[in-house]
């Protein structure tokens, strides 16, 4: 059985307290993709078992409660030094004393929903969860199982005569916004907010920023801003914007790629699909063992001269600090790249991401290279890592299974780039394991 399940069965609540968890007792199994995430090893009975035993109020109200975030809330480095990210995406901030798997529920973008699950131990309740695995879904099959269980929910506190439950009420309001609402709360939680506990000036400063940005940023835009500086962020936006699509470069040899670039294979992970990209690209280029010490050598790998190269890096307009890189066209359908990064490693890597959304994107629409861990943006980072350090290229200069870090920042001094790429390669085509001192 594919997708997300919750099946559930109502049970004498023998001694729960309170009528809404009285109301809801029942037996519960969740499976993703035909997996019994909810599978316990009952300590008490000394047996196996798929299923748990718990109301359904609190999960279902934590389900409403975080209703927009589970959908649409991308996760973002930058901004979960300060967020409570963790308590709107994990099951284990729902259990409120009850036995519930360590589940996580991640937007990804692209209309899909990554899955994880950790085996993990509640001797209070007297149960071990034993699965542990991960699944990537659609948006809407996560989003009809969760309705299908809330609606279940609601609909028996309605003939237990407690319908004035706060869930009742949350999903009521969930359940009858209108498009224009729902555009809103998405937005509003791309942010990182609660949409139904905003401020006026809060509200009208997301409706200024959307109305101020171009068609086909916004998705890119919302989840890596910072809120308290939207308006200031989407004017500095604008400001990039404009700048890259007036300079006056002609990259003949990026425009030739971009018409010869292969189609991905929605089969692959985002990753699989970057990686697959840089070593088409690099065969296709005649790199073979060549690596680039600097972004004019990436330029010269792509066939674009010094000259030609700055002229496509405008230094006028400034983009916002969440933003790694902004590109553009111009008239002559040619791309710009406006760069935050200052080393010159990390400005390499970011013009690659570049380059890489410039070669697959289908349309003119303005691009955002964030922070995000969004699978737009895991394809681009990829795909740098692969295009600057090769996975092959790192395997020749391996002599061990494992090494320390003083040889990941070796390896980052030959490639040109940073030892955080070098780690994640390593890791990522399990090359070697590190040491750590």
């Amino acid at each position: 059985m594919s997708g997300l399940q919750f099946e559930f069965a109502w049970e004498s609540p023998q001694a729960a307290g309170g009528a809404e968890l009285r109301a809801t007792w029942a037996h519960l199994v969740i499976t993703i993709n035909g997996i019994p995430v909810t599978q316990v090893h009952d300590y008490n009975a000394r047996s196996v078992r798929n299923g748990i035993y718990l109301p359904l109020y609190p999960l279902t109200e934590w389900f409403a409660m975080s209703w927009w975030p589970l959908l649409f809330e991308l996760e973002t480095p930058r901004r979960e030094v300060h967020s409570d990210y963790p308590r709107r995406h994990s099951l284990r901030f729902s259990r409120e004393g009850f036995a519930l798997p360590d589940l996580t529920i991640r937007p990804v973008g692209n209309n899909k929903i990554s899955l994880e699950w950790k085996s993990s131990d509640l001797p209070m309740c007297g149960v071990r969860f034993l699965q542990q695995g991960s699944a990537l879904l659609s948006r809407a099959e996560v989003q009809e199982a969760m309705t299908i269980l809330i609606n279940g929910v609601v609909k028996r506190l309605e003939c237990e005569g407690i319908a004035q439950a706060p869930l009742v009420e949350e999903w009521r309001t969930i359940d009858s916004a209108d498009k224009e609402e729902r555009e809103f709360c998405r937005t509003a939680a791309a942010l990182g907010l609660d949409p139904y506990n905003l401020s006026k000036e809060m509200a009208g400063s997301i409706i200024r920023a959307n109305d101020m940005l171009p068609a086909g940023v916004a998705p890119e835009f919302f989840p890596a801003a910072e809120a308290h500086l939207l308006e200031d962020e989407a004017t500095s936006l604008l400001s990039g914007i404009r700048a890259g699509s007036e300079q006056s470069a002609d990259l003949l040899s990026l425009k030739k790629l971009k018409q010869e670039s292969p189609k991905f294979d929605p089969s692959r992970a985002p990753w699989q699909e970057g990686y697959a990209f840089a070593r088409t690209l690099r065969k296709n280029l005649g790199l073979n063992d060549r690596i680039a010490a600097s972004l004019d050598d990436v330029g010269a790998f792509l066939g674009v001269d010094p000259v030609a190269l700055r002229a496509a890096l405008p230094l006028s307009g400034r983009v916002p600090t969440y933003c790694d890189a902004l590109v553009t066209e111009n008239n002559l359908r040619s791309p710009g790249f406006i760069i935050s990064k200052r080393r010159n490693s990390s400005r390499s890597f970011t013009f690659c991401r570049g380059i890489f959304e410039y070669l697959t994107s289908a349309s003119s629409t303005p691009l955002l290279i964030t922070g995000t861990q969004s699978e737009h943006q895991k394809r681009n980072r990829a795909f740098a890592a692969e295009f600057l350090a090769p996975a092959e290229l790192l395997r020749k200069r391996l002599t061990s299974e494992a090494i320390t870090t003083e040889d990941v920042d070796e390896l980052a001094c030959e490639f040109h780039v940073s030892p955080y790429v070098i780690a994640h390669q390593l890791d990522n085509h399990r090359l070697a394991r590190i040491i750590l001192p």
